[in-house]
């Protein structure tokens, strides 16, 4: 259960001094005893006889933030050989995980809790948690050098739930960041094909035709997609285009 603290200004000086020292040691004692969620409930308790913003309350609020932070990632870790009582402990995990940002919003733990989070769901094949959290978190957090992992991840989620655009989509801004070229090749060849499976012609043929003109290299993807160009253009009835293609073939 939490304890309820007695409010401050009930308090003389002298008992106010004597409850914030021995609130705070016996919050410390549970958190090196690696209890934490007894530390975090005395935490809290403590936190309301220090004065707000001051060092010691920032320094009090970090410790509350990790002690939620050790709280999940010992759940995390925890083994079962059943399916279900492992998803549910694997989902109790990314709870403790998202509160964390709830309760201390301002802790360097935060960003760690939540990318630890999404890689939780998308392992349970949580997929539409996992967009949720991927996206939240690329969007607070444009310039961590996580996001750069998140378009692939979205991706592939995006595949798994066959929202073949918006995977496509993805795809093509994982080109963007620091991949290798190869990785790039696929990529570009993998959205063009999401999108045809979205029925989306039209991008997929600027897709195949950026494909195309980029990688001639392996020669039989590379004449495979001429193909299929002059193909696109007999559909959408532009013979000149296709021609052009025919040529390259």
């Amino acid at each position: 259960y939490r304890l309820r603290a007695e409010p401050r200004h009930h308090l003389t000086p002298s008992a106010l001094k004597k409850v914030h020292i021995t609130s705070q040691l016996k919050a410390n004692s549970y958190y090196t005893q690696e209890q934490y969620f007894a530390a975090e409930n005395a935490y809290q308790l403590a936190l309301a006889y220090v004065e707000p913003q001051t060092a010691k309350w920032r320094e009090m609020r970090e410790l509350i933030a990790s002690s939620i932070y050790f709280q999940a990632e010992a759940i995390a870790e925890y083994k079962s050989d059943d399916s279900a009582d492992l998803l549910e402990k694997q989902l109790l995990a990314v709870e403790h995980f998202l509160r964390l940002g709830k309760i201390v919003p301002e802790s360097t733990y935060r960003v760690t809790a939540e990318f630890d989070a999404a890689n939780i769901l998308l392992s349970q094949k949580q997929w539409p948690q996992a967009i949720i959290v991927l996206s939240d978190f690329e969007q607070r957090y444009p310039a961590h050098e996580f996001s750069a992992t998140i378009p692939a991840k979205l991706a592939m989620v995006y595949e798994k739930t066959e929202q073949w655009s918006k995977a496509a989509k993805q795809l093509l801004v994982m080109i963007e960041g620091d991949v290798s070229s190869e990785v790039k090749r696929e990529a570009q060849y993998t959205a063009a094909e999401f999108y045809l499976k979205a029925n989306d012609l039209t991008n997929a043929i600027l897709t195949f035709r950026t494909y195309a003109h980029q990688y001639p290299q392996p020669f039989d993807i590379a004449q495979e997609v001429r193909v299929k160009m002059s193909d696109f253009y007999q559909q959408t009835k532009e013979p000149n285009k296709r021609y052009f293609w025919l040529r390259k073939i």
